[in-house]
């Protein structure tokens, strides 16, 4: 049985600063994106694309997928912060999208969304963000760009 994790953002991707993306539950992680690098993420695919979704989802959904990737085989159920008002579906569909790649029998149910609180996920965003939580990666920007 895997575990199920809660993932929370702390820094929406459109405000200044860097924004962290965190899981947590049983075991944890965390993506820090730099200030610079979600505005070249965004401003590259504003640049190159014509999108549907805005810019900033994107770069929410590349990093969520980052940071889920290297733990998929442990995961049992996702539960996914409503950040982004509207976009559920799209962002759904954009992992399974990315997991059913190297993951073909990952079911769709096990992604799935709902306020997050502040439990774990909440709180291990913040201690990332504010440098008092060492354990986190940083997106690149070729990273982000590679999901996406």
């Amino acid at each position: 049985m895997g575990h199920r994790i809660e993932i929370d953002q702390s820094n929406k991707v459109v405000d200044s600063g860097p924004t962290v993306i965190a899981f947590a539950n049983g075991i944890d992680d965390a993506i820090l994106i730099l200030s610079k690098v979600k505005s070249q993420a965004i401003h590259w695919l504003r640049r190159n694309h014509t999108l549907q979704t805005p810019a900033n989802v994107l770069v929410f959904v590349a990093a969520v997928f980052l940071l889920l990737e290297p733990y998929l085989d442990q995961l049992d159920t996702v539960v996914i912060d409503i950040e982004y008002t509207g976009y559920n579906r799209r962002i759904k569909d954009f992992q399974l999208t990315r997991i059913w790649r190297n993951r073909p029998g990952f079911e769709a149910w096990r992604i799935e969304f709902g306020r997050v609180g502040k439990g774990p996920a909440h709180h291990k965003a913040n201690l990332v963000r504010e440098g008092k939580d060492r354990k986190r990666r940083t997106a690149k920007l070729r990273d982000l760009l590679n999901v996406l």
